[in-house]
């Protein structure tokens, strides 16, 4: 038997590993991003998903499922900062040369 459902990130009951990947992508505001993305990893799949398969997904990919979504490997999102000294560092090496 095949009991299926409609998939919400933000209602989903997350458990062990994946609990730590959930907050830091509330904490992002992305869960609707997450949604989504779920949604594309397991479209192809012949069977749907169940639930320990997109909780582990969610677990263990959790440095592709951050970069899916834009985070970095702390899974908080790239500050501007960082590609401001990243620009003025290309600005030093085009002065010196």
């Amino acid at each position: 038997m095949v009991y299926t459902m409609e998939f919400d990130a933000d209602t989903f009951e997350w458990w062990s590993g994946a609990c730590d990947t959930i907050k830091d992508i509330r904490a992002a505001g992305l869960i609707d991003e997450l949604t989504a993305h779920i949604e594309e990893v397991f479209a192809d799949n012949e069977e749907p998903p169940t639930d320990t398969d997109i909780n582990d997904y969610v677990w263990h990919d959790r440095e592709y499922v951050y970069e899916a979504l834009g985070l970095d490997e702390n899974g908080e999102l790239p500050s501007d900062n960082e590609d401001e000294y990243e620009d003025e560092d290309a600005d030093d090496k085009d002065e010196e040369e």
